[in-house]
């Protein structure tokens, strides 16, 4: 079930309103539900039979050793006499977003390929946006410009500003 960000807060909004409690406590707030099955909320959270609740958790957790794992790649570019060695870190794995709403799954990394590439900067510019989307507030109150963060994320994309603007 994919829920949007409005019906998130209303749940969030009727706990606080019915408990009286300014604080969010995942024990509590799953305590309320339970008292609800008719909620909306309901068979999110209690809907799955446990033996497919402990298949997801597996799932998950065999997923984080996965997404874990690094690579580190050299490259030299000598140029004259001189010789600069430039190091990378990369994910040893990748899960392809194009994939992971039909089950997806993990392939290996390659550096020098194009399409693992502008994979990674695809996950890279996912994760940034979802960064500032979260913390643009506390940044901007302290005086500083996300403008290059924004920028940073259409180019990840492969956005120039005038697609942008």
């Amino acid at each position: 079930m994919n829920f949007k960000k409005s019906d998130k807060q209303r749940l969030i909004n009727e706990y606080a309103a019915e408990t009286g409690r300014n604080t969010l406590d995942v024990a509590h707030i799953r305590e309320w539900l339970k008292q609800k099955p008719d909620h909306e909320f309901y068979d999110y959270v209690f809907g799955a039979s446990d033996d497919k609740k402990i298949e997801e958790y597996e799932k998950d957790r065999i997923a984080g050793l996965i997404r874990g794992l690094r690579i580190t790649v050299k490259h030299e570019a000598v140029k004259d006499v001189k010789v600069r060695i430039k190091v990378a870190d990369y994910p040893a794995y990748i899960s392809p977003m194009k994939d992971r709403k039909h089950g997806g799954g993990y392939v290996p990394f390659d550096p020098s390929s194009e399409v693992s590439q502008q994979e990674l900067r695809l996950q890279a510019a996912q994760a940034l946006a979802a960064w500032l989307a979260r913390y643009r507030g506390c940044v901007e109150h302290v005086g500083h410009d996300v403008t290059p963060m924004e920028q940073l994320v259409h180019a990840l994309r492969g956005i120039d500003d005038e697609d942008a603007a």
